[in-house]
């Protein structure tokens, strides 16, 4: 053989050497190199004094066996080990220590470890996260299937990314993610690392971290059970997401850095499509309905309304936002049959349209409700106010075991404070005769005092019934306004103006002023002109042993209290026009009696102390009669000048009740009222309206109210006493 020849043959062997070296290389024939490492452990940050090792590992991830070991730097969780050797690029990084809770915003109690596999030939800058702990079984495992370290590490990032529906960001590996760089792959690491802590111990936390890290290093993916922990997880988390940013910024700050965070609920998958922020309705993501409003008759009906948006909607709240502890509430018992009244609506959502099916309407009154549509995270981005036409025949929902008994408490209170009053008028104004109650009475009078506090003792009570159906299905406003407006009828003939409550009293309205007699005389008018529309025309029931024929009061009741308003104005047109109707129904007739029983068909109210055991009561005190509405017909057709008949209604209760007739109405009308309606409030008022107060009871002008309780003027700054006391 040539020279020729030899030195090719030479060249050959040596490329073929070169060869054979690179082939060998791949399977992990390493030069040693030195790298100097260096970078951050965030779970939040890992504190100063944590340690962490790195220790190089073959191309199937089997460690070596020489480990050098760091501490973290400073409370951002910097490391650096310098510049060490090491036989492969491949290397473990396990770093232990505190960090900061970056969801509750305190430093962790107790120390966590976090992992990371990486090449080092690629970047030696490296950062231990949740994301590389997470990642650090999946690559393990599929090196050992014979896959490189290269294709084993973008498997895992992809699948681990995809798990969490943040695939949108592939490109940058997690271990180049910081919380500190305030980009997308930051929010991505901080919402994840918040969504495994949140509401975990460090101890707890390492047990989950290990079994999430088991499922996904065999699988690339989670378990169901670890998928629905997830989401509860996520809902958790929902409403912390401002205060955690919060806190990382905050953290930053004291340690003299500046950093900037995404908004996290863009990183979350709140639907479970697999794409984590596409749910969320934004300034950009505007969610407009076709109508904000429809308005439904009684009969009911179904409307379909469409929706302008570019994301997905529901119906349904997060957990976050409906997961309340239940409350037990001293109402929630108000009525028999809850929900009667309120309207129905059925609702469905369907390829961006919002379809409503509501139900004809169980409600006397005109009801509003709304259907709220939600992203998927919760927040509520649509209202469709509905509103329904009452239905005047709906059947009112009874009162309930917690009805019952706080409809009772107030019917007590209101026949005490009226059998107070009946008792103190009688003596003011000569009926009874008491030597020791005559004008003028003190302020510190104790009945004064007592029907004083009696009176707002009821109305409070009322109250109190009125503002929990107002919460609720609101079906019985009509009823206890009606019911108030004698307290109040009572107290300003009694007093003139009194302070007016139209809310529970809180420490707000301890010290209300004195409402004008107008105002609120006003008010109840306006009350009793909407319980005169709204109630039932029939013969009104009360002495029975249900509760529910006391409360619901007809048509008649309203009028005859409106009437006495319209009178004691000087109003008697208006009071014959209400007083009139009660007549001509015809639901009651005169007797010759003047005590009443249950069963007197002349008593159109009393209040009695009810039987909850379900007998009939016996005691009764009147409010409201027959005798009465034909007493103050004649009075009002007297002030009309229609003196024919005027007399004639005055006959028909001189007649019945065999009293002395008499031409002069008003006389006849004051002497009757005396004798025939002794056990009545209104005697008073009747003198008072007709200019006869003074002259038959001997009063001066200041006497013809009582005085202001002394105890009301000292506890309340803002009374004040009438005139003349």
């Amino acid at each position: 053989m040539d020279l020729r020849n030899i030195l090719i043959g030479f060249g050959v062997a040596l490329t073929c050497f070169a060869f054979q070296s690179c082939s060998e290389d791949e399977k992990g024939g390493y030069t040693p190199v030195n790298y100097n490492v260096n970078g951050k452990v965030e779970k939040g940050q890992f504190v100063s004094g944590s340690t962490i090792d790195i220790q190089p590992m073959d191309d199937k991830m089997q460690p070596l066996g020489s480990i050098y070991s760091s501490t973290i730097s400073d409370n951002t969780g910097s490391f650096s080990f310098g510049s060490k050797e090491f036989e492969t690029p491949f290397a473990q990084l396990k770093a232990n220590g505190y960090f900061f809770n970056e969801v509750d915003g305190q430093l962790s109690r107790g120390t966590l470890t976090l992992l990371a596999v990486v090449n080092l030939a690629d970047q030696s800058t490296v950062n231990v996260n949740i994301l590389t702990h997470l990642k650090y079984k999946r690559i393990i495992n599929l090196t050992g299937q014979n896959k490189s370290y290269s294709d084993a590490n973008k498997q895992a990032q992809k699948e681990l990314l995809t798990a969490f529906g943040l695939q949108r960001f592939p490109d940058v590996d997690v271990s180049q993610y910081s919380i500190t760089t305030g980009s997308d792959q930051a929010g991505a690491l901080l919402a994840i690392s918040s969504l495994l802590l949140v509401d975990r111990s460090e101890a707890v936390l390492t047990e989950y971290l290990a079994k999430l890290s088991e499922e996904f290093g065999q699988e690339g993916k989670f378990s169901e059970t670890s998928l629905q922990q997830i989401k509860k997880d996520r809902n958790k988390l929902n409403s912390k997401l401002p205060s955690i940013a919060s806190n990382v910024v905050s953290r930053y700050n004291s340690l003299g850095q500046t950093v900037s965070v995404k908004d996290l609920a863009y990183f979350f998958d709140w639907n479970d499509d697999g794409i984590a922020g596409n749910e969320i309705a934004g300034n950009d993501t505007p969610v407009t309905l076709e109508t904000s409003r429809i308005t439904v008759p009684k009969e009911g009906g179904e409307y379909s309304i469409k929706i302008n948006t570019s994301i997905p909607l529901t119906l349904t709240p997060t957990e976050s936002n409906t997961s309340q502890m239940p409350t037990e509430n001293l109402f929630d018992k108000l009525y028999e049959t809850p929900g009667l009244s309120s309207m129905k609506v059925e609702k469905a959502l369907e390829n961006n349209v919002l379809k409503v099916n509501i139900k004809p309407s169980a409600s006397r009154r005109n009801r509003t409700d709304s259907v709220a549509i939600y992203d998927f995270r919760g927040q509520k981005v649509a209202i469709l106010t509905i509103s329904q036409e009452g239905n005047p025949n709906a059947p009112l929902p009874k009162l309930g075991e917690a009805g019952v008994q706080a409809f009772y408490a107030y019917a007590s209170s209101l026949s005490e404070v009226i059998t107070s009053s009946n008792t103190l008028e009688a003596k003011y104004s000569g009926i009874t005769t008491d030597p020791a109650f005559r004008a003028p009475l003190s302020s510190s009078n104790g009945n004064i005092n007592d029907i004083f506090s009696k009176y707002y003792r009821a109305i409070n009570r009322n109250l109190t019934l009125l503002e929990a159906d107002a919460t609720r299905e609101s079906a019985y406003p009509d009823f206890l306004n009606t019911f108030n407006a004698i307290c109040y009828y009572n107290m300003v003939v009694y007093w003139g103006g009194v302070p007016y409550l139209t809310t529970v009293p809180d420490l707000n309205s301890l010290y209300l002023p004195r409402t004008s007699e107008k105002d609120i005389f006003q008010a109840l008018t306006s009350n009793l002109e909407t319980a005169i529309s709204k109630s039932d025309e029939k013969k009104n029931r009360f002495a029975t042993s249900d509760l529910n024929d006391l409360l619901f009061v007809s048509k008649d009741v309203a009028r005859i209290i409106l009437a006495n308003i319209h009178m004691y104005q000087g109003e008697y047109t208006k009071a014959k026009s209400l007083l009139a109707k009660v007549v001509s129904n015809n639901f009651y007739q005169l007797e010759s009696t003047t005590s009443y029983t249950p069963t007197s068909k002349e008593l159109i109210l009393g209040l009695f102390k009810p039987d909850r055991s379900g007998n009939t009561p016996t005691a009764i005190t009147p409010i409201l009669t027959y005798t009465d509405v034909l007493l103050s017909l004649a009075e009002c057709e007297a002030h009309m000048g229609n003196d024919a008949a005027a007399l004639n209604y005055l006959k028909m209760v001189t007649r019945a009740k065999g009293l002395t007739e008499t031409s002069d109405v008003i006389t006849g009308i004051k002497e009757a009222r005396k004798i025939a309606l002794t056990d009545q409030i209104g005697y008073f008022a009747f003198l008072k309206r007709n200019g006869l107060a003074k002259s038959e009871l001997k009063l001066e002008d200041y006497q013809l109210l009582f005085p202001i309780p002394q105890r009301e003027i000292d506890l309340n700054p803002g009374m004040t006493q009438n005139p003349g006391y």
